[in-house]
């Protein structure tokens, strides 16, 4: 059996479905894979993000947001670069949010208000960035340009309740999950998306591969057919819904008190909203299109900086670098 370990962005939930469904059908087994998912340990908070197990050679692929791999790819050369190999979501319904009972009406507002960062490199940078970008389009009197926001730091898996206890403003969610928690306790939230302020955000969340999965063939094949196992887990979640939730179930008891019902509403989000699949019903398929605009904003807004503060070049960043559909049959 080929080991494969994944590293996930967060405790289990509906988000990474499809692992789930592929490995409790057996279909990763029946390909000769022994596929583990690995949820965050307590490091997470402090230095083990799924990115660095990969880099670090703790799993082989992980679950991270598009400006993890960019991470990678503007650090020190030396360094293990990975690939991301597919999409998880096609929609993007991560979204900034605040409470509705809160006097924040936009992302302008929040210059001078406490907002909850999980501490990633260009988290704060496109934060301010949207607070800027709304003030401009704000027909309001508010003039936030960003600079004035103040980020606190609690552990990773605590922000979205730093907010509900009103220990800060805002953070960033997605609403297919926390949404879901929100709604289930009568909680009613306030989303921007970033989509609404002209901000083209990439994939959320997405597959990241240690690259030597792409360069040995004998590790690529294996690639291929985990990525072809995965996708059947996630075409089967968008079609049956509450029979998915099933092979979620026995692992989110370890990890969450959510009832079975927030369960359901967040995966019949999830799947009756097709947000798994593009519109020919792949899985995994990037648009190279979605790529370069995101890449191009941050560039365009001096977003992306070395760690000794320099501006990244466009120029220095290949779209085609950081990510492939090769492993999709109709990809374009």
């Amino acid at each position: 059996m080929f080991k494969l370990r994944i590293a996930l962005d967060w405790t289990p939930n509906t988000n990474h479905t499809g692992f789930y469904v592929a490995k409790g059908k057996g279909w990763y087994q029946a390909e000769g894979l022994d596929v583990e998912i690995i949820s965050p340990s307590e490091a997470y908070s402090e230095s083990e993000t799924p990115a660095r197990k990969v880099v670090n050679g703790l799993a082989e692929l992980c679950v991270a947001p598009t400006e993890s791999v960019i991470s990678c790819w503007t650090s020190d050369s030396d360094r293990v670069r990975p690939v991301v190999v597919a999409a998880l979501l096609q929609d993007d319904t991560s979204a900034v949010v605040t409470l509705e009972s809160s006097s924040l009406m936009t992302p302008s507002d929040l210059d001078g208000k406490v907002y909850a960062s999980y501490g990633g490199r260009f988290e704060m940078a496109i934060i301010r960035q949207l607070v800027k970008q709304s003030s401009s389009s704000s027909s309001s009197s508010s003039s936030g340009e960003g600079q004035h926001v103040i980020e606190i730091q609690p552990p990773k898996l605590d922000c979205f309740d730093t907010v509900l206890r009103g220990e800060a403003d805002a953070t960033w969610v997605f609403m297919g999950w926390e949404g879901k928690i929100a709604e289930e306790k009568g909680i009613k939230l306030r989303p921007w998306f970033l989509k609404d302020y002209q901000i083209p955000y990439g994939y959320s969340p997405c597959l990241l591969a240690h690259p030597d999965l792409l360069i040995n063939d004998q590790k690529a094949m294996y690639l291929k057919k985990f990525l072809d196992a995965t996708e059947r887990g996630y075409q089967y979640a968008t079609k049956h819904p509450e029979e998915s939730i099933e092979h979620l179930l026995e692992v989110l008891n370890h990890h969450h008190n959510q009832s079975h019902e927030m369960l359901l509403a967040s995966q019949r989000f999830l799947s009756t909203s097709n947000c798994y699949l593009n519109s020919t019903g792949k899985w995994g398929v990037m648009d190279n299109s979605r790529w370069s605009l995101f890449i191009d904003w941050l560039c365009d807004n001096q977003l992306l900086r070395y760690r000794d503060g320099q501006i990244v070049p466009r120029s220095s960043l290949v779209d085609s670098e950081l990510y492939t559909n090769k492993f999709y049959v109709d990809s374009p």
